[in-house]
Parts: structure tokens; sequence; C-alpha cells
């Protein structure tokens, strides 16, 4: 089966895809005029990190309100889909993207020596702004790296590069226990629900029912049911349907799977169905929707 080609707003390398696979990839000076084009939520199959040293930018993230205010880190992990709203003219970004498994051989190295950096829970973090230059030398550094393609350890220097700035300067940013770096106050989450939503992003696709996600945390469904209602102001169905519809959206505009394809990845039972659904949450139907101009 087919899987999703997404599609980018801003000029990347024509062999982004096969970077990514072994690799790392870094831009500088990313500005609101290569970003307004995106008009349309995109999913992220490789994690990214953005470092914004001006300006402001308002968004989605697994259809969680955010606004990320300079100077900040954003981070975007696998499978997360965002939603841009709104830009500053202002805006002015370094996005560094690597590849899953450099990602996670960083992770393990962080692990062992007892780090345990917030951005694993938290997408926006603070950036003091004292260390503003030093995050900007740190990814112009990486940018000239990740130019040297003939480099015989471009690999080794970026992995050790990463490990000695987070030790060295970073570090200050993850640190909430010193109180200096307060934590983003748009994901202070009830524990229960943020178990919910990453369970949900994770078996959307194949489970529909909020008994299932009851059972797997341990709770009844009417409680679950009052705490996310209390907490987000969604019930556990409306977000089951939105991961949905937003997975729909993503794949119609960002894929050339066909809908009988979509239907089949989403798990309906069949194209009409979809159809059906997509139409009564949207007001136009799966062709319609893929077929209007951004």
């Amino acid at each position: 089966m087919n899987q999703p080609t997404l599609t980018y707003s801003i000029e990347l390398p024509k062999d982004v895809e096969q970077i990514l696979e072994v690799d790392f990839w870094v831009y500088t000076h990313l500005t609101a005029q290569l970003l307004q084009p995106v008009t349309e939520a995109v999913k992220f199959t490789s994690p990214v990190s953005v470092f914004i040293e001006k300006g402001t930018v308002e968004a989605e993230v697994n259809l969680f309100n955010i606004k990320a205010v300079a100077p900040c880190i954003v981070h975007i992990k696998p499978g997360d889909v965002v939603q841009l709203h709104r830009v500053s003219e202002d805006f002015d970004a370094s996005f560094l993207v690597m590849s899953i498994k450099v990602r996670d051989l960083l992770l393990l190295s962080l692990h062992d020596a007892g780090a345990s950096p917030a951005a694993r829970l938290d997408p926006v973090v603070n950036v003091p702004a004292a260390l503003v230059p030093a995050f900007c030398n740190f990814y112009a550094s990486l940018e000239k790296l990740n130019a040297d393609e003939d480099h015989p350890y471009r690999l080794q220097a970026f992995h050790h590069a990463i490990l000695a700035f987070y030790f060295y300067t970073a570090h200050e940013c993850y640190d909430y226990r010193t109180g200096e770096v307060p934590r983003p106050a748009h994901f202070r989450r009830n524990p229960l629900v943020d178990r919910f939503l990453v369970l949900v992003q994770k078996s959307f696709k194949e489970e529909r029912q909020i008994e299932f996600y009851a059972s797997q945390l341990g709770v009844t469904p009417k409680h679950l049911s009052r705490i996310l209602k209390q907490t987000t102001g969604f019930t556990a169905a409306d977000w089951i349907k939105n991961y949905i519809l937003l997975e729909a959206k993503v794949m119609l505009k960002s894929s050339t799977l066909t809908m009988g394809q979509i239907s089949t990845q989403l798990n309906f039972p069949s194209q009409s169905f979809f159809a059906k659904f997509f139409k009564n949450a949207t007001g136009l139907t799966p062709k319609q929707y893929r077929n209007t101009p951004i």
C-alpha cells in the first residue's frame, strides 16, 4: 500500500527523505514569508527542533493550541500534526531536522548521563535572553556542518556537538527545578489526560470506543469522560473524532492516496462510510476538500 507523501512549502533538498533516514538537516533564518503559505495541517515524520530567535507563532500541535514567543525552542515529535494559525512578520527561526535513529542515539546518551530534557513532554521551551547568542551560534555551526558532506566524521561531530551544547548551555532551559524557567502554562494538564492523548494518538485508527481507552488507563469510561470534559472542554468521543478528521485532512492534502486507500488506512468499513463521516464533520466531500485551493 502506498504511504502518504508529504509536501513541503519551504525549499528542501530534493533528497530530503533519503537524508533523514540516517542523517540530519539544518536551515537557519526561517522567516514568516516562508511559513505563511503553509495553511494546511502538516504531519511530521521526523523529529524537529525549531529555535525561535524573534517573533511569535500561534499554532495547534495535535489539536492543542500553543503560542510560542521568542526566544524559545519548539520541539515536534514524529507523528505530531501541526496547524499554523499566525506567524508574526518579524519571525526568525532556525530549523533542525534529524532522523529518528540519530534522535534515539541522542536520547540514549542523555539518559545514560542522567539527563531528562523536559522537551519530551513540553513542545515549547523558553530560552533565557542571555543564552540567545549561544543558540544562534550553535545553529549556525550545525548548518556549516550540515553543508560539509565530505567531513569524514560528520555524524559523530553532530552527535557530540548536540550533547556538548546541551550539557554546557541548553540544560538551563530544561531544568524547571530551579524555578528560573517556568513550565509553559498551556501544558499544565491532568496526567490522566496526557496519558489518554498519547494513547489516542497511537491507537485512534484502530480503536474508536472510549471503553478501550478507559480499560487501558485503569479507570471507568464515566470517570475518563468527566475528567476530559473538565480539563479540555472536549469529550473522549470528540478527541477520537478530531484525530481521525485531522489525519484525513493531512492525507487528502499532503498525499496522493486514493479515497479508498485513505478510508482503509483510517479503518472505515468502506469508502462511502468515510465520505459520510468527512462531509458531516466539514460540510465538504473528501474530493471537494482535496480540490479546494490552499
